[in-house]
């Protein structure tokens, strides 16, 4: 601008007024690219939050079922490690019922010789007469497993060592239990 306006000052007025109105419509110009730019900007974000969201519930959603499901405990003062595991038991020995009906082989029972270690609720009662109940189960479960013609025998026999139990210790569940008997 310097050198124009040098060689012919006579134009400085003119150039100035055509900069400022090149530089009035470019403004308007920039402006607008610029609000196009940040509404592309912002639909960008929205789909990238919406992809992102989408892409969770299916990471989710496909989840294995590897975790375990957290129980709440039914007593107030909470479960102990006996109590948990003879609802394990019982939910297993639900589930057997169907398999001896049918006539399958049964398997994976003697993960419920932890009886002898568990923790009671009633610290009492640990003792000779429980482990005497207690290996008469696990004896049950081995002669259940290794049965072939008498499955449904041997079923039965199991649910007797469990009402045997719970008729000396915690009778509560004994009706629950009836319902196992096969007929």
């Amino acid at each position: 601008m310097e050198f124009i306006c040098k060689r012919n000052p006579q134009l400085i007025h003119e150039y100035k007024l055509y900069l400022e109105v090149i530089i009035l419509y470019h403004r308007q110009i920039l402006v607008v690219k610029s609000k196009k730019q940040m509404k592309s900007l912002q639909k960008w974000e929205v789909d990238l939050v919406i992809i992102s969201l989408f892409s969770l519930g299916l990471i989710l959603g496909c989840k294995t079922e590897t975790t375990k499901i957290k129980k709440h405990p039914i007593n107030p003062n909470g479960d102990s490690e006996l109590a948990l595991l003879m609802r394990d038991m019982f939910e297993e020995s639900d589930s057997l019922k169907q398999i001896v009906v049918d006539g399958k082989p049964l398997s994976g029972l003697h993960k419920y010789e932890a009886i002898h270690s568990a923790i009671p609720t009633d610290p009492t009662v640990n003792g000779p007469v429980f482990e005497a109940f207690a290996a008469a189960y696990i004896n049950s479960i081995k002669a259940l497993e290794s049965s072939d013609s008498s499955t449904v025998f041997n079923f039965n026999h199991m649910i007797d060592q469990c009402m045997s139990c719970h008729t000396e210790f915690c009778p509560g569940p004994k009706k629950r239990i009836k319902k196992l008997y096969i007929q």
